[in-house]
C-alpha cells in the first residue's frame, strides 16, 4: 500500500507543471489576441480621429463660404452702383480689387471696392478681407452710406487657420444660366486641411456684379 500511495503522488507531481511547448504556445495565442486587441483599439481611435478632422474641415469650409459670400461677393454687388440723383452715374476711379485681378495666390488680404449715390454725392466705399490666425475679419471703411451698421463696421469670423487668398478673372462662375458670361472669383484655399493624396480645400465666392472681368 505504500507504494501505491507512493506512486499516485508521483504522477501527481508529474502532472502539476506545463511543459516548454505549452508554456511556448501559450505565450503565442496571449500574443496573437493581444495584437488583436491593440489593432482594434488603434482602428476605433484613428477612425475617431478622422471623423473629428473632417467634420472641423467641413465646419471650416461652411464658415468660410459663409463669411466670403456676406462679405466680399456682397460688397461686389454694389460695386458701380448708379446713382438716380446725380447727373452721371456713380463709377469707382480705383480699381475694384486689390491687388489687382488677377490677385496672386497665398495673399492673407483682399481689398474691394464700390460706390454708392449718398445723397446726391458718389460715395466710394472700400471692404477688407484679411485673414489672421483663425479668425477673418472683414472692415469696411467710406462711412455709414457703404451699407454697414452706424455701430460696429467690422465683422469677424472664426474660420480657422491655414487660409490664404487669391481672385481670379474671367471665370465662369456665374454658370450657364448666364451664357457663359465671365466674372472674376475670390477663392480661399486651406492647405492644412489636406491629406495626403487629396487636392487641398477650397472655397470659391462669384463677385457676380463684375461681370466680363
Amino acid at each position: 500500500m505504500t507504494q501505491y500511495r507512493g506512486g499516485i503522488k508521483g504522477i501527481a507531481q508529474d502532472q502539476a507543471g506545463l511543459t516548454l511547448v505549452e508554456l511556448l504556445i501559450s505565450m503565442v495565442i496571449a500574443g496573437i489576441i493581444g495584437i488583436a486587441v491593440l489593432s482594434m483599439l488603434y482602428t476605433m481611435y484613428n477612425g475617431r480621429t478622422i471623423s473629428e478632422k473632417l467634420t472641423g474641415r467641413s465646419s471650416r469650409t461652411i464658415l468660410m463660404k459663409e463669411a466670403l459670400e456676406h462679405t466680399v461677393t456682397d460688397a461686389g454687388y454694389t460695386a458701380y452702383t448708379s446713382s438716380s440723383s446725380t447727373a452721371t452715374p456713380c463709377t469707382i476711379a480705383n480699381p475694384v480689387i486689390l491687388p489687382a485681378l488677377p490677385v496672386a495666390p497665398s495673399v492673407s488680404s483682399l481689398t474691394v471696392s464700390w460706390t454708392v449715390d449718398n445723397g446726391g454725392a458718389c460715395n466710394t466705399c472700400s471692404g477688407t478681407f484679411s485673414i489672421s490666425g483663425n479668425t477673418a475679419t472683414w472692415n469696411v471703411t467710406g462711412g455709414n452710406s457703404c451699407g454697414q451698421s452706424n455701430t460696429s463696421q467690422t465683422a469677424t469670423f472664426p474660420v480657422g487657420t491655414g487660409w490664404t487668398l487669391s481672385a481670379a478673372s474671367y471665370t465662369s462662375c456665374l454658370g450657364p444660366a448666364f451664357n457663359n458670361t465671365t466674372a472674376p472669383a475670390v477663392i480661399a484655399t486651406n492647405m492644412s486641411s489636406q491629406y495626403s493624396g487629396t487636392n487641398p480645400v477650397e472655397v470659391s465666392a462669384c463677385l457676380f456684379n463684375l461681370q466680363g472681368q
